[in-house]
């Protein structure tokens, strides 16, 4: 079902398109996530984030439609009560859909923006075996800048809330969490 939904919102975007022309960024993102909920999720509360981009928008729009799918996670070595080490980590995916509104900061290189839109997040945490996860929808913000340092190539800094609430083990858990990171992208 919900792979004939986003079927249906692909061509219903791609339709509107006609022969427009569009403009497309495709960007990289690194970065770090702190995790919203840090009792749950200590000592995995810091994590290493990496995503990817793309947004597009039709000469004609005053917004682009903005897409991204990031990852980030957190391991450590622990000791358990048997004296051994095992890996324990915490990880989380988000996809990412929703508005982004750009603009050019006074005829220079400089291009500001923010972002909103909806987020599915999954969670998971293992620690000595036990392994809980989840997965739900919530929302993300954000705004930037990059600078545009040839005709197609950009750099730049970004930083995003995102939020959605899940269940690990009958307690309330937030996947989201504060992020900010460099980006690189490349338009067209």
């Amino acid at each position: 079902m919900s792979r004939n939904i986003a079927l249906l919102a692909t061509l219903l975007v791609a339709s509107s398109f006609n022969a427009q022309a569009v403009t497309t960024r495709v960007g990289g993102f690194v970065g770090v996530k702190n995790m919203e909920d840090d009792s749950v999720w200590k000592p995995f509360e810091e994590q290493l984030e990496l995503g990817a981009t793309v947004d597009f928008q039709p000469d004609n729009w005053p917004v682009s439609i903005a897409t991204g799918v990031y990852w980030s996670a957190d391991a450590r070595d622990e000791q358990d009560s048997d004296l051994s080490y095992e890996e324990n980590n915490g990880t989380t995916t988000e996809m990412l859909l929703g508005l982004k509104r750009s603009w050019t900061f006074y005829g220079t290189s400089l291009r500001p923006y923010y972002v909103a839109g909806l987020a599915y997040i999954s969670g998971e945490r293992v620690e000595f075996g036990n392994k809980q996860k989840d997965s739900k929808l919530g929302y993300w913000l954000g705004t930037g800048v990059y600078w545009s340092f040839t005709r197609h190539f950009d750099i730049g800094i970004d930083a995003r809330y995102s939020r959605a609430e899940a269940d690990f083990s009958g307690m309330e858990v937030d996947l989201g969490g504060t992020h900010f990171g460099l980006t690189l992208g490349y338009s067209w």
